[in-house]
């Protein structure tokens, strides 16, 4: 007689769906209103020169970000907001990604908004949301 492995049951709350992505989106809403308020950083400029002398390796970073300061670069040239939308895009990401992992910790809706909204007012994801400078 074999006996079947159990299949564990997951039990975990159903995903808030809504709340967590009306907590990213307000981030992200709230990045670009503000991503043209000041201008260049120095990393951006480096990013956006870098990008037009494209390499596999750099020294100081992986190739993806001067290939995506070059893509924004190309697609709307001398925009700032848009050379920070893609940094805004995962800083938002992150605000969801955060809800979802509260859920894996048994967290219901309440826990997983609370934990995508502390996310949201983090300083490092706010500086990091804000700039280009994806590493």
């Amino acid at each position: 007689m074999t006996i079947a492995p159990a299949r564990p049951a997951t039990g975990l709350p159903p995903v808030a769906w809504r709340p967590l992505l009306a907590a990213g989106g307000a981030l992200a809403v709230l990045l670009i209103a503000v991503s043209a308020r000041y201008g260049y950083h120095r990393d951006e400029l480096y990013f956006l020169q870098a990008g037009q002398h494209l390499a596999w390796g750099y020294p100081d970073q992986p190739p993806l970000t001067p290939a995506l300061a070059r893509l924004v670069s190309t697609v709307a040239p001398d925009s700032l907001i848009a050379l920070r939308v893609p940094s805004t895009l995962l800083a938002a990401g992150v605000v969801i990604f955060t809800g979802l992992i509260a859920r894996e910790f048994g967290g219901g809706r309440a826990e997983q908004l609370l934990a995508a909204c502390c996310m949201s007012v983090s300083a490092a994801l706010l500086l990091i949301g804000h700039l280009f400078g994806i590493r």
